[in-house]
This record gives C-alpha cells, structure tokens and sequence, in this order.
C-alpha cells in the first residue's frame, strides 16, 4: 500500500511537472544602448493584455522616470480610441523616478492579428517627458493560441 501510495504521488509529481512547463512562458530580454532592460514574453496569448516589465528608464539626470510611448507594428496598428492626442500610441507608461516599472499592455483585438503570426512592440522615449533619453527598441513577438 505504501509503494502504490510513493508512486502516486511521483506520478502526480510528474505530471504537475510536465503541466507547468507546458503553461511556463518563454521570456524576451533585452536592453537599450545606455543600459534600460525590458522584459516580456515572447508569445502574446491572442486577446490577453501583455505584461511587460522594465528597470533603468530615466531621464538624463536619472532624477526622473521615463514616459514611453508604446506603438504597435510601428504605429500601422492604431487604436480604435485613441490614448490622447498621439492617436497611434497604445499606452503611454509613466515610469517611477527609480526607473523600474510593470504595464499591461491591451491587445489590438481589432487588428486582425492571427496566431502564428509576428509583430513588433516599439518603446518610444525622448518626446513626451522632460530632459528624457531617447530610446526606440523594438520587441518582436509571436501571436499564440487562447487555450
């Protein structure tokens, strides 16, 4: 009984296991020329929100966060309702003064993206915040499957 017992739960082991690296998501890192990471991962989950993550986005003093502008595909992705009056821009991030930050990003649902399919994300900073560094990264992602 206690044998049968042991390999159940190795079993179940086994398959909670093979369960979570399955779910685990691939992450894409990176970093900008003068050293701001950012993080996220590299299958988008068609009609999820994208969590993307970062740390030393600041200003030129480093005094001050970054404000990112986000754009899809370049900015050939727009949103139905526009976040102000840059009607291309998906978010606009307003980073902390200790220059780490976490955003969703929303999903363009009316794009027409299709699983398998390839766009980009492009961090824009320099324009919408004072004495700002100016970066453009672009972060390549693939489109996934809603489970």
């Amino acid at each position: 009984m206690l044998n049968f017992s042991m390999r159940g739960v190795a079993i179940g082991a086994s398959l909670l296991a093979g369960l979570l690296s399955v779910h685990a998501q691939e992450m894409t890192e990176g970093h900008t020329l003068d050293g701001a990471t950012f993080s996220l991962p590299k299958v988008w989950i068609e009609g999820q929100p994208l969590s993307l993550s970062g740390t030393k986005w600041t200003n030129h003093d480093g005094n001050r966060g970054s404000v990112i502008g986000v754009k899809y595909d370049f900015g050939d992705v727009v949103p139905t309702e526009p976040l102000d009056e840059m009607d291309d821009l998906w978010a606009r991030i307003v980073v902390p003064s200790s220059g780490t930050f976490t955003a969703e990003l929303p999903y363009p649902s009316h794009a027409g993206w299709a699983v398998g399919t390839t766009h980009t994300i492009h961090l824009l900073t320099g324009s919408l915040g004072d004495n700002d560094k100016v970066r453009n990264p672009t972060l390549r992602l693939i489109i996934g499957a809603a489970e």
